[in-house]
């Protein structure tokens, strides 16, 4: 989900590709830093790709996980048995992505 997140906005992440990086030991070899902008605005994230998107975390999103019950019954009838079976499941603290759209 987090990377999900950075590959949304477009800010939060980027490649930096410095060439012709070449010298001497003896006379030092400066390499530039590149500038990055942190934080960053919607504007400047739609300036940069206008097809980007905004997404976020939610601090309080929890683990999801899955109740399973199963419920049988037997009973012995004349020559044969009869059965009744019940297996449920149930979701809980599931999530998936909202479009605020």
């Amino acid at each position: 989900m987090a990377v999900n997140a950075a590959n949304s906005n477009t800010g939060l992440q980027t490649e930096a590709n410095i060439t012709d990086v070449n010298g001497r030991v003896s006379t030092g070899v400066t390499i530039p830093t590149p500038a990055y902008k942190v934080p960053r605005s919607f504007a400047y994230n739609y300036a940069l790709n206008s097809q980007s998107a905004f997404a976020t975390i939610d601090p309080n999103l929890r683990t999801p996980y899955v109740q399973q019950v199963s419920l049988g019954v037997q009973q012995k009838q004349g020559g044969g048995v009869l059965e009744v079976r019940h297996v449920g499941n149930r979701g809980v603290k599931q999530f998936r992505a909202f479009d605020f759209n």
